[in-house]
């Protein structure tokens, strides 16, 4: 069962360390279904936190949906399935950030003309919004 309730703050895997590359939208599943957060810290490894206020503050929607179908929020046809062919369904902590289809749209050209590197200027100032950057 989901629960709706806002947390106070979210969590996210940072795979590139402190660097914007962390956080950039580059990869056509976030395109279509939005960034991953968790709820909670990662056991291990370097993440960032994030203030779910301050996100909404600067017009990011963020969405508790763990256990839901990963889907494109853009009523594309796309989905991610499993090996099986089924949808895959988020993990129960996981939270999903976006904004709204123009500036997201935005920020996935931005940052595929730059390479995926992180260094649009959409992906450093959402970088720049994390409250802290942990080792974990």
């Amino acid at each position: 069962m989901v629960d709706n309730r806002q947390p106070e703050r979210i969590y996210r895997q940072a795979w590139y360390g402190r660097h914007p590359k962390s956080v950039a939208l580059r990869r056509e599943s976030d395109y279509h279904t939005g960034l991953s957060f968790s709820l909670t810290p990662p056991a291990e490894g370097p993440f960032l936190v994030y203030v779910v206020e301050r996100l909404e503050l600067e017009g990011y929607t963020i969405e508790v949906d763990g256990g839901k179908a990963v889907v494109s929020r853009w009523g594309a046809d796309w989905v991610l399935r499993d090996r099986a062919g089924k949808i895959r369904t988020y993990g129960a902590d996981h939270v999903s950030v976006f904004h709204d289809y123009e500036r997201w749209r935005e920020w996935y050209q931005a940052e595929l003309a730059v390479g995926g590197n992180g260094s649009s200027q959409e992906s450093q100032h959402f970088f720049d919004l994390a409250e802290s950057y942990q080792e974990g």
